[in-house]
């Protein structure tokens, strides 16, 4: 998507609202692609070429007081917790940092000279497996967590791959028909699981899952952009999907019988998406898609295209 600049005393000029997040651009001078010579923050693409990066901001983290520090760094599950890598910009009697947050739960700390420290501005505060609190905050709607029954036991935990499989960090609450936890998570696909009193537990309510055994969990798909219906084999006992969107594993995602189809919703991520089912352990390409490459085996994986 191309915009006409306009000259401006000496300097060609475009105003343009961005939505929050990251943006590649390059500018077009008389038919020819030039990149902008005052932006040092480049990145290729996918075609070989470089573009210039741009980030709109959508939160600034502060820390009050502290006036007498010499560095104050931020840290968190934004990246990866790296340390020394966000540093902080006093303002006044305030350390400031503006960033572009994804949406979800983002776990963080200020190391304060050395020192961790809670953000004493945000009440919301959890403890990891090894003990140690981190403050918590969120971007987005809110979904809830819920597990019927155990109305007996003296905790519940909710744990899953959107938490490191943390067991102790993410308690629920006793409501009057089981418990429950609200959470917020951008869009995906995700496996979980309940600790009721150490032990762990699938989500019974919820049909589909990944894994055998002792081993299975619960998934939990936000904001599904494609369902996938394989017709017939209604004689199969199981049948699942696997994919790059869950890193091909033999488990895959159990799928949920309606009438004489199997069915499930997934959240894909743009771009190429492959495939397969496993009706009772056999793989079978998609037969109503007659989009297929050639995988490294000598068979064949059905693939899909999302914008």
């Amino acid at each position: 998507l191309s915009h006409p600049m306009e000259f401006r005393g000496d300097s060609w000029v475009l105003d343009l609202e961005l939505e929050p997040g990251k943006h590649l651009y390059r500018f077009v001078v008389d038919g020819k692609w030039a990149l902008d010579p005052r932006n040092k923050s480049i990145e290729g693409d996918s075609r070989g070429y470089d573009n210039n990066i741009i980030f709109v901001y959508n939160h600034i983290f502060k820390l009050k007081d502290f006036l007498n520090a010499k560095e104050v760094y931020l840290q968190g599950s934004f990246n990866n917790w790296e340390e020394d890598q966000l540093k902080m910009i006093q303002n006044g009697s305030t350390w400031e940092l503006p960033m572009y947050l994804r949406i979800g739960t983002h776990a963080y700390k200020f190391k304060v000279d050395g020192e961790w420290e809670l953000d004493p501005n945000n009440p919301v505060a959890r403890p990891d497996d090894a003990g140690f609190e981190n403050s918590f905050m969120s971007i987005g709607d809110t979904i809830y967590f819920d597990l019927n029954g155990f109305k007996d036991a003296e905790e519940v935990y909710l744990s899953g791959d959107f938490n490191a499989w943390q067991q102790r960090e993410l308690p629920m609450s006793k409501v009057g028909d089981g418990w429950t936890i609200p959470y917020v998570l951008r869009p995906g696909n995700y496996q979980y699981k309940f600790i009721v009193d150490g032990d762990w537990q699938y989500d019974e309510s919820n049909p589909h899952s990944s894994g055998t055994g002792e081993f299975i969990n619960s998934l939990r798909v936000i904001e599904p952009n494609h369902e996938f219906r394989l017709r017939g084999h209604s004689e199969a006992q199981e049948v699942r999907i696997t994919g790059n969107f869950a890193a091909w594993s033999e488990d895959g995602y159990r799928m949920k019988r309606e009438g004489l189809d199997w069915v499930i919703e997934l959240y894909l991520p743009p771009g190429k998406t492959s495939y397969k089912f496993l009706i009772d352990d056999e793989w079978k390409k998609d037969p109503e898609n007659s989009l297929w490459e050639k995988n490294e085996y000598g068979t064949y994986n059905s693939i899909i295209w999302k914008d």
